[in-house]
């Protein structure tokens, strides 16, 4: 499956939300997750990571990345997008990742 690009027009966006299968995709902003409730499995490029409840994420620019859900359960999680922008002095930093 070839990854598609997200459009980010907000410098930051919060979400509460269920988690889901997302395909894989990118984006100029800083991806931040945090699991509250259930497990969620994340990739980033070739890796899969495994998270539980408490576990948390940052995926930086640019990078492919996707979600997975198998637990039978409910799993929701503090979703955070931010425009590399608002990380001031940081900016060139991250953009060596």
């Amino acid at each position: 499956m070839r990854p598609f690009y997200k459009d980010t027009k907000k410098n930051l966006e919060i979400f509460l939300k269920r988690s889901s299968h997302i395909p894989p995709h990118l984006h100029t902003a800083m991806e931040c997750v945090l699991v509250t409730e259930g497990t969620l499995e994340i990739g980033v490029g070739q890796e899969l990571y495994h998270m539980d409840t408490g576990d948390f994420a940052i995926v930086f620019p640019d990078l492919i990345h996707h979600y997975q859900v198998f637990d039978s359960g409910v799993c929701r999680g503090i979703y955070l997008l931010a425009s590399p922008t608002m990380s001031g002095s940081f900016l060139p930093t991250m953009q060596q990742f």
